[in-house]
């Protein structure tokens, strides 16, 4: 995975900039369902301090772990170890603070915009 950041001319970001999202240490690990296979390590310490009015882009191949992070973050998944915050409040589950644009139209495919 990696990560492109941008800083905003804005927010010139120094040693005291308040961190906006931050995670410490995140790691994600899927128990396998079979026996024979091992689990899967998602994350592995991932650490990074985001300032407001950063843009970020997450790049990767398949796998690597990007939509994990963003679920972390969503509050949809709970990561293994470590932490999550928001504006200094730590990431216990969805929350009206953060919203998720979904890749695919999953709602009413059929219908148009009027509709």
């Amino acid at each position: 995975m990696t990560l492109i950041h941008q800083h905003s001319p804005t927010s010139a970001r120094s040693e005291a900039a308040e961190q906006k999202v931050c995670f410490k240490g995140v790691e994600k690990i899927y128990p396998s369902m079979d026996q024979k296979r091992s689990d899967t390590l998602a994350l592995d310490a991932l650490d990074l301090d985001l300032a407001p009015g950063e843009i970020v882009s997450i790049i990767g191949p398949t796998g690597c772990g990007k939509s994990t992070a963003l679920n972390i973050l969503a509050g949809f998944e709970q990561a293994s170890k470590g932490s999550v915050s928001v504006d200094g409040q730590a990431i216990c589950g969805p929350g009206s603070d953060r919203g998720v644009v979904f890749q695919q139209a999953a709602l009413f495919p059929w219908m148009t915009v009027y509709e």
